[in-house]
C-alpha cells in the first residue's frame, strides 16, 4: 500500500525528556518507521514501531519547538485515519501541547493500489518428477503463481531389450519420453531338443552314443550299450572274431563249404554216370 508521513511538533517549552504513545487504527494503518525530527534535542531518543511507543530523554533541560520527530506509515485500507498521541510517561503535564502536523489531525489516504491479474500462464513447465510454476501478472509488475503437479511418467509398450536364451534371461524394456524406463524380466526359455540320433554305433564290445541337440548347440547324450557277439558256428556274424571258447572243429568253415560243394558235384558226376 501507499506510504504516507505525519510530522510531530511541539511548542515552545522546556523539557528534559518525554515519553508519548502513537494511537491508530491498527487495521487500517502500519508504522513502518519513526525517526527523530530535525528540531529534537541531542538525547537519547527511541521510537518502537511494534509498539508505537516514543521516549526521549537527556540529563538537562531543553528548550524544544518544532518537529520532535516523524512517523511513517503504510496504509492498509481505504478512507479517512485518525491519528493522536497520548502521554505515556515521565516529564510532561498536562500544558505541553503536542500536535499531529495534518489537518486537523487526520490523515487522509487514497485508496490503495488494487491488483488486477491477468490470465495464468506457464512459467515453469511440470516434468515428470518435479512441479512447475503459473504466475499470473498485474500491470503494475505483481504477480500471484500457483503450482503445476508433476505429471508422473507416462510409459509406451514393452520392447525386448535384451533376449531371453535357453540359459540366460532376457530383459524388456518400456520407456517415457523423459528418458526413464521400468524393465521386467523375460525367463530363460530353457533348451529344446531334437529327436535322438546315433552319434557313434555300438559295437559287440564297444558302447556307442546316441545325441539330441538343441538349436542353440548344447545336447544330451545317451549310451547305446554294447550288443556283444553272436556267434554262428563259432564265428560272431557283427564282427567276425572266433569264439575262443567254441572254435571251429578241423578245418575252416570256409573249407567246409568248399569241400561240401565238391562231395555235391562229384556225387552228380557219379549219378549220371551210372544211367548210361
Amino acid at each position: 500500500g501507499e506510504e504516507v508521513t505525519v510530522d510531530v511538533t511541539i511548542s515552545a517549552t522546556t523539557l528534559a525528556g518525554y515519553g508519548l504513545k502513537v494511537v491508530y487504527d491498527k487495521e487500517a494503518l502500519e508504522i513502518t518507521a519513526i525517526t527523530k525530527g530535525a528540531d529534537a534535542g541531542e538525547g537519547f531518543f527511541s521510537g518502537s514501531k511494534k509498539t508505537g511507543k516514543v521516549t526521549y530523554a537527556t540529563t538537562y533541560n531543553e528548550e524544544m519547538e518544532g518537529v520532535l520527530f516523524t512517523i511513517t506509515f503504510k496504509v492498509l485500507a481505504e478512507g479517512e485515519h485518525t491519528v493522536s498521541l497520548e502521554i505515556d510517561s515521565f516529564g510532561l503535564d498536562d500544558q505541553t501541547t503536542f500536535e499531529v502536523r495534518t489537518a486537523d489531525g487526520v490523515i487522509t489516504a487514497e485508496e490503495p493500489h488494487t491488483c488486477v491479474f491477468g490470465e495464468w500462464e506457464v512459467h515453469t513447465p511440470a516434468t515428470c518428477t518435479e512441479d512447475g510454476e503459473e504466475r499470473r501478472y498485474c500491470e503494475c509488475g505483481e504477480y500471484e503463481s500457483r503450482t503445476i503437479e508433476a505429471t508422473g511418467h507416462t510409459f509406451g509398450e514393452w520392447e525386448v531389450h535384451t533376449p531371453a536364451t535357453c540359459t540366460e534371461n532376457g530383459e524388456e524394456r518400456r520407456y517415457c519420453e523423459c528418458g526413464e524406463y521400468e524393465s521386467r524380466t523375460i525367463e530363460a526359455t530353457g533348451h529344446t531338443f531334437g529327436e535322438w540320433e546315433v552319434h557313434t554305433p555300438a559295437t559287440c564290445t564297444e558302447n556307442g552314443e546316441e545325441r539330441r541337440y538343441c538349436e542353440c548347440g548344447e545336447y544330451e547324450s545317451r549310451i547305446i550299450e554294447a550288443h556283444g557277439h553272436n556267434y554262428v558256428d563259432g564265428v560272431c556274424e557283427h564282427c567276425g572274431e572266433e569264439d575262443a571258447s567254441n572254435p571251429p572243429t578241423g578245418i575252416s568253415a570256409l573249407a567246409i563249404a568248399l569241400l561240401s560243394g565238391m562231395s555235391a558235384a562229384a556225387l552228380v558226376i557219379t549219378a549220371k554216370k551210372k544211367e548210361e
